[in-house]
Order: C-alpha cells, then sequence, then structure tokens
C-alpha cells in the first residue's frame, strides 16, 4: 500500500512538474546584420543605423496587416513608387536577406522592389521580387506567382511561388547563400534553387512598386522591408513572422 501510495505522488509530483516548465520561445536580435528598414509607420524614414531615407513618390499611407491607420504605403497600380537611394551597404554580392510584406488586388505581372543590375545595359534587376505572370500564348494558362529573382554575372534566376490570393498579406522572405536562392512565404519554405556567379549592382536607387521602365507597376500595400547582409536562419524567418 505504502508502494503505491508514494508511486503515486511521484507520478503527480511529475506531471505537475510537466505542467509548470514552459519551454522558452526562443528570440533573436532584429537589428544583426540591419542594413536597411522601411517600417514605413507614418514615413518613408531608414529606422537602421544607416539612416538612408527614402521618398514616396505618389504612394500613400493606407492600414497595415493589424489594421493600424496610416502605417503601410499603398501604390495605385499606374505611376506610384519609392524610391531608396543607392548604397553601398545594399549593393549585395554574394549573401542577403530581404524581407517584407505585401499584400495586391491585382493579377497581372508587376514590380515590387527592383534593384538594376547595370546602368547602361539591359535592364535585369540584381535582385527583385514580383507578382503575376503574362502567358506568352492563349494556350499558357496564367498564374498568380510570387516571383524572386537575381542575375548573377547578368544572367536572371528566378524562383517561383504559385497561386497567391489577391487581397492577402504575405510576408515575403528572399535569400542568398552560398550560391543557393531561398524563397520563404509567411515564414516557411517555399523553393531553393542553386546559382552560379556574384551579383553585381549599379548606382541607381533601389525601386519599390515599380522597374526603370515604369511599365510594371505594383497594385496594392507594401509594409515594413527589412534588409540584413546575410543569410537568416529559418528559425530567424519564423521568429520575424510572429512580430
Amino acid at each position: 500500500m505504502k508502494t503505491t501510495y508514494l508511486c503515486s505522488c511521484l507520478a503527480l509530483l511529475f506531471l505537475f512538474s510537466s505542467c509548470s516548465i514552459e519551454e522558452e520561445e526562443q528570440t533573436f536580435d532584429l537589428s544583426q546584420k540591419l542594413v536597411a528598414h522601411y517600417a514605413f509607420d507614418g514615413n518613408t524614414k531608414d529606422a537602421s543605423n544607416y539612416q538612408v531615407d527614402a521618398s514616396a513618390e505618389g504612394a500613400t499611407l493606407i492600414h497595415d496587416r493589424f489594421a493600424n491607420p496610416k502605417q503601410a504605403y499603398y501604390f495605385d497600380g499606374i505611376d506610384d513608387k519609392i524610391e531608396i537611394p543607392a548604397s553601398e551597404h545594399i549593393n549585395f554580392a554574394t549573401e542577403f536577406t530581404i524581407n517584407i510584406w505585401i499584400k495586391t488586388d491585382a493579377t497581372h505581372l508587376q514590380q515590387v522592389l527592383y534593384k538594376n543590375v547595370f546602368d547602361e545595359q539591359e535592364a535585369k534587376a540584381a535582385y527583385g521580387i514580383s507578382l503575376g505572370y503574362t502567358p506568352k500564348d492563349e494556350l499558357q494558362k496564367a498564374t498568380n506567382d510570387i516571383i524572386f529573382s537575381i542575375a548573377p554575372y547578368g544572367i536572371e534566376q528566378e524562383l517561383r511561388k504559385f497561386d497567391y490570393t489577391e487581397e492577402t498579406w504575405y510576408m515575403v522572405t528572399c535569400i542568398l547563400k552560398d550560391d543557393i536562392m531561398y524563397l520563404y512565404i509567411n515564414g516557411k519554405p517555399a523553393v531553393l534553387k542553386y546559382i552560379d556567379g556574384e551579383l553585381a549592382t549599379s548606382a541607381l536607387p533601389l525601386i519599390l512598386g515599380n522597374d526603370p521602365s515604369g511599365k510594371n507597376p505594383f497594385q496594392g500595400s507594401i509594409d515594413d522591408l527589412r534588409m540584413y547582409s546575410e543569410a537568416k536562419s529559418l528559425d530567424f524567418i519564423e521568429y520575424l513572422y510572429k512580430q
């Protein structure tokens, strides 16, 4: 009887201890290797230590993903854009992380983010994020893609995640590390691709909401752009998604 009673007490004690011990959530320093941060919380100021402020041309403040007013920027799909001055710290060559929140109400081909590869050659994005897909002929089915592109040695490489939903916020994370491109959607891995070559960028600004041609304007909302000079881990990306 005493042995049974003792075992029962020990079992209850273990159960209580197990229930009372909470696993601590892993935390990260969001400023580590941060080279640009545009929170768009009422303005286009850079919250990183570099303080390279952007300028809005036509884009207007709107509510963010939490429904807070004037905490994101809306682009009309015609000629709106935000320009970030060219800076050496965003001229990535071999490694980076770009994280941005987007919501669109259109499905045609549109540029979210664009950084030129060369000044005088054919326009290609050293790195860029775009949406949509325009079929080349009537036999091809149009899909609503989220596209991460880079151009090592001027050769364009793409990763695509199919079928985004209009009027829905997405956190898009693009990473380059050790000749591998990674695309994450809402904190989860989507697709990866092996590439070859370093990136080369220009002294032209980084553009949000269009490309230099002006032919692929973005229609929708953009919020909280973060750029890091290193490739972040999956745990970091999942943590960032919860913020």
